[in-house]
């Protein structure tokens, strides 16, 4: 009866530690508590701040030549006597690209309109470039004409899906898409909705309007650049 007694007692303890084993590794897979919150996006380059790694960053990007090819600059080069002026936060700012990840692994830079050649308008329009780092090297994925509105979460270790505002004056309305993350980039999803009042009035698509209109956006903002 003891032996019984005995074998029972450590099957039961090795049942125990394979459970608890088991039980650690999920928590380890599936984080406590997860909450994935959407962002509204408004930048106020006027009360920007910069930290040690988004100066680092935009210097990389200046070794790299990246800012004498932006389309539509103001300037053909940096300006020597305008550099420090030229880039600071007053122009650029950064946001993770990943949710569980860095900046340094890849971040979302949206540049001031007022640096491109089309501030004339009443409307200066931002631009945002996209980059991931592969191989140790800053890869350019993504570039759009607009600005960010909202960053809707997808999961944990998902880029969340951007929501971009595109003026067109072709058509005077301001059309809001949606772009997800799909191998590797952002591509269009569907419009949203538009505003026919410089966007002070959003109409908001149900889904059978997405699915309608979005085609037809979609040439619209091949055919004026907003995604480039």
């Amino acid at each position: 009866m003891k032996k019984v007694l005995l074998l029972f007692v450590l099957i039961s303890f090795i049942y125990a530690c394979g459970d608890a084993e088991n039980k650690t590794q999920s928590e380890q897979q599936t984080p406590k508590n997860e909450v994935l919150r959407d962002k509204i996006i408004n930048i106020d380059f006027h009360h920007n701040k910069f930290n040690s790694i988004e100066k680092k960053l935009l210097g990389e990007l200046d070794s790299l030549q990246f800012l004498n090819s932006m389309p539509q600059r103001i300037f053909v080069e940096v300006p020597e006597d305008q550099r420090d002026k030229l880039l600071s936060e007053k122009y650029f700012n950064f946001m993770p690209l990943y949710p569980n990840k860095t900046l340094n692994d890849g971040f979302i830079m949206t540049v001031s309109g007022e640096l491109f050649t089309d501030r004339k308008f009443a409307t200066m329009t931002n631009r945002s470039f996209i980059f991931e780092r592969l191989n140790n090297t800053l890869v350019l994925v993504n570039s759009f004409k607009g600005f960010i509105k909202e960053l809707k979460a997808v999961n944990s270790i998902t880029p969340s899906d951007l929501v971009l505002e595109f003026n067109s004056e072709k058509e005077n309305a301001y059309f809001y898409c949606l772009y997800s993350w799909n191998s590797g980039k952002f591509e269009f999803n569907k419009c949203l909705g538009f505003s026919d009042d410089k966007g002070n009035t959003q109409i908001k698509y149900n889904e059978e309007d997405c699915q309608k209109f979005s085609p037809e956006i979609k040439e619209i903002v091949q055919k004026e650049s907003f995604a480039f």
